[in-house]
């Protein structure tokens, strides 16, 4: 059984869209159930009603910026979207992106930037949404600092 460096037990959710592929958070808009046969492991069982989507933002958007919870609900946020990062062969980090399409991105990379040539390994890690995958991205940038990214890669004032 996993277990977080504080000890407790990792839940892992299945992903809806790809039975053999976990992850440590559960899909949005969908209803779990615990695995019977592994401790800790959700299966995705079926969608969410309509109705049980529009109760579960009733119930979380009093906390939330009311722009963000108009996008919950017209579902323009709720789109799977990957956090990629791009290195060269050397391990050095040269540019960390988002995508809800992550190939096609690549490719205009390769016809758009300079350093396209120089990437030889990239990774991916999935979002459930734009706007989670947007803080990480802003974070992964500031806290790793990739070569060729502009935005979020400044060095602090003070």
């Amino acid at each position: 059984m996993a277990t977080a460096s504080s000890g407790t037990p990792i839940q892992m959710f299945q992903d809806p869209e790809d039975s053999i592929i976990s992850y440590s958070t559960p899909f949005k808009g969908y209803v779990y159930e615990r695995d019977p046969k592994i401790p800790n492991y959700w299966i995705a069982v079926r969608r969410k009603t309509e109705e049980e989507m529009q109760a579960e933002e009733v119930a979380t958007c009093p906390t939330r910026p009311r722009r963000r919870c108009h996008a919950e609900a017209n579902g323009s946020d709720l789109q799977r979207t990957a956090l990629y990062r791009l290195r060269d062969a050397a391990g050095e980090l040269l540019y960390v992106g988002i995508s809800t399409k992550p190939p096609q991105r690549w490719s205009q990379h390769a016809v758009d930037k300079v350093w396209w040539p120089e990437v030889a390994d990239l990774s991916l890690e999935w979002f459930d949404s734009k706007s989670e995958a947007l803080a990480a991205e802003r974070r992964a940038i500031r806290a790793e600092s990739p070569r060729h990214n502009v935005v979020h890669n400044q060095a602090p004032i003070g």
